[in-house]
C-alpha cells in the first residue's frame, strides 16, 4: 500500500512536470507570435501626399507610394518604396527636393534616414547631391552622411570620400576627404 502511494505520487509528479514544461513551450510560441505582430505596422497608407506647414505657409510636401507607421516604444514611419520631398520658399516656389528609394523617420527624435539612390537638388543654386545614405536631423536643421557623396554644380563635380554635412536646405555644405577638379582663387 505504501509502495502504491509512492508510485502514484511519482506518476503524479511526472505528469505535473510534463504539463508544466508543455506550458512553457506554449508561452514561447505565444511570445514568438506576439513578437511577429509587433513588427507589423499599426497603420499603412498608399499613394500618400502630405503637406507640412508652419504659420500658414507650406514648408514641404512629401509624396510616397507607401507609408507604414509603427507604434512601438519609439514610434517611427517607414517608406519602404521610397519618397519624394519638395521644400518651398516663402512664396511657394520649390527651392529644393529630396528623393530616395527607402526612408525611415523616427517621429519623437525628429530624425530621418534615407538610403538607396538618394538625390538632393538645390534649385536656387543649381546643385545636386548624390549618395547612397543620408541622415536628416530636424532638430539641428542639418543633413549629413559619412559615406561617399558626389556634388554637381554648374562649374564642378566634387566627390567626398568620407561624406559631408550641410544645412537642411543644402545651401552651405562641407565635404570630407574632397576630390575633383576645383578652381582656386589666389
Amino acid at each position: 500500500m505504501k509502495t502504491t502511494k509512492i508510485l502514484v505520487s511519482l506518476i503524479l509528479l511526472i505528469l505535473i512536470y510534463f504539463s508544466l514544461s508543455g506550458c512553457s513551450n506554449e508561452l514561447d510560441e505565444v511570445k514568438e507570435v506576439t513578437a511577429v505582430s509587433d513588427t507589423l505596422p499599426g497603420e499603412s497608407a498608399y499613394n500618400v501626399v502630405m503637406h507640412y506647414s508652419e504659420k500658414g505657409h507650406i514648408q514641404f510636401t512629401l509624396k510616397a507610394e507607401q507609408l507604414d507607421r509603427y507604434s512601438t516604444i519609439s514610434p517611427y514611419i517607414e517608406f519602404p518604396k521610397g519618397l519624394h520631398v519638395m521644400f518651398y520658399d516663402s512664396i511657394g516656389g520649390i527651392k529644393s527636393e529630396l528623393t530616395a528609394n527607402y526612408a525611415i523617420s523616427y517621429e519623437g527624435k525628429k530624425f530621418m534616414e534615407a538610403r538607396d539612390d538618394v538625390v538632393v537638388i538645390n534649385h536656387e543654386k543649381n546643385q545636386t547631391l548624390n549618395t547612397e545614405y543620408l541622415q536628416w536631423d530636424q532638430k539641428k536643421h542639418i543633413i549629413f552622411t559619412d559615406v561617399f557623396v558626389k556634388i554637381t554644380t554648374d562649374e564642378h563635380v566634387i566627390f567626398g570620400k568620407d561624406g559631408f554635412e550641410s544645412d537642411e536646405e543644402f545651401n552651405r555644405w562641407t565635404i570630407r576627404t574632397i576630390s575633383g577638379k576645383l578652381d582656386v582663387e589666389s
